[in-house]
């Protein structure tokens, strides 16, 4: 039996997290949904941290969990840690923010900024990006594509790469007026 997908009420709704990324000036990425497989990062976490501590442990209360889950954390943290230590981590742009930060959380506007979504290209030549269905073209049916608002210019911009092409080309692009 195959389930419908969850979907928001509204349309075109930012969260507090994207409207918080927006202003530290962040362009959050969303990968396609039901495809896990596209945040390896994650997913290899998920993996670990099953492997190396939900599964070998007998948890006898909450306590044994969270003891434990600090110390795995720790050891893979390190593990991380050494794992980058070949990156040149100053060559990284760094941006801390100030000690005395405050915003109101349930009222973050939306700034200017961009947010990404990963998409398949559904069999009819659509995506669904926030609620709201656009069309990419029938001829890229089953292909991933990569969908930008641009808050400032307030646009939905729809972009597919060519096998063995150096840059992705936007193939649409909508008025997108955010509320």
């Amino acid at each position: 039996m195959r389930l419908p997908e969850c979907r928001l009420i509204h349309s075109r709704h930012f969260s507090r997290v994207v409207r918080l990324c927006l202003h530290l000036g962040v362009e959050p990425v969303f990968i396609a949904p039901s495809k896990p497989w596209m945040n390896d990062t994650i997913e290899d976490f998920n993996e670990d941290f099953g492997e190396k501590l939900w599964e070998r442990e007998q948890w006898t209360d909450l306590e044994h969990i969270r003891g434990e889950a600090k110390i795995f954390l720790m050891r893979h943290n390190n593990r991380q840690d050494w794992k980058y230590r070949k990156t040149d981590l100053d060559a990284m742009p760094r941006r801390k923010l100030p000690e005395d930060f405050e915003i109101g959380a349930n009222r973050l506007p939306i700034t200017e900024g961009k947010v990404h979504f990963i998409r398949q290209v559904n069999g009819d030549g659509t995506i669904s990006v926030l609620n709201e269905d656009f069309d990419a073209g029938e001829s890229l049916a089953y292909e991933y594509v990569w969908a930008t608002i641009d808050t400032k210019h307030e646009q939905l911009l729809i972009y597919y790469r060519e096998k063995n092409a150096e840059v992705a080309g936007i193939i649409k692009s909508y008025k997108y007026k955010i509320g």
